[in-house]
């Protein structure tokens, strides 16, 4: 397995997903960086970000900064394809990230700063590859559970699928089932309502639009 080298310093507005809860994002660019994740930077997969304080941010932090880790690997190695027999095949390179493995060997340092919780979260190059090689049997596991419930019309299995693999390989895809079955359900109730036929037409062409 290479080494993975990643510098992530997260400095936008948006939300991360923890799987206990939603968080938004707070900027940690004006923060002075703890002398551990100075010196280990370079050498170390690494993260640092903001989250706006709460009781529960507060208490998710430590998961935070172990799902920050996971992703840059399932990015980094998500994104990369191989070459077999002439053809890319980056399904090979997908199964071999960890969908939940939150990488409990890194450390893990967080000061709360005004209304922003700043983390930053580091793991050596050794353990990284040890996760991954560990996740192979993590993503076979996955898959077996994804062809159980790819075709249900059941939107709680699907949520329940994305709670227990938050950084799985059919995340995607599970999103989509839900957000298909939410849209069929919307046209059903739409069709059987006492609604004129022009106003039925209506709706569903908003809903179209804004999904």
């Amino acid at each position: 397995m290479k080494a993975l080298l990643i510098l992530f310093s997260i400095v936008l507005t948006g939300c991360v997903s923890t799987g206990s809860g939603d968080h938004r994002y707070c900027s940690a660019a004006d923060v002075n960086d703890p002398f551990w994740y100075t010196k280990v930077k370079n050498d170390h997969v690494v993260a640092k970000f903001g989250v706006e304080y709460s009781r529960e941010a507060e208490r998710d932090i430590n998961r935070v900064a172990q799902l920050m880790l996971a992703q840059q690997l399932h990015s980094r190695v998500a994104s990369s394809v191989t070459l077999i027999n002439g053809t890319i095949d980056d399904a090979s390179q997908r199964s071999m990230v960890a969908s939940n493995v939150y990488l409990n060997s890194a450390k893990v340092e967080w000061i709360k700063q005004g209304n922003c919780l700043i983390a930053w979260s580091g793991i050596s190059k050794q353990d990284a590859d040890l996760s991954l090689d560990k996740s192979l049997a993590i993503n076979q596991q996955e898959r077996k559970a994804w062809l159980q419930v790819h075709n249900t019309f059941s939107v709680a299995l699907l949520e329940r699928h994305i709670r227990q693999y938050p950084l799985g390989i059919y995340r995607e895809a599970a999103q989509q089932r839900i957000h298909e079955l939410y849209n069929k359900s919307r046209r059903e109730e739409i069709r059987d309502s006492q609604l004129m036929p022009g106003a039925k037409l209506l709706l569903n062409g908003l809903g179209s639009i804004f999904g």
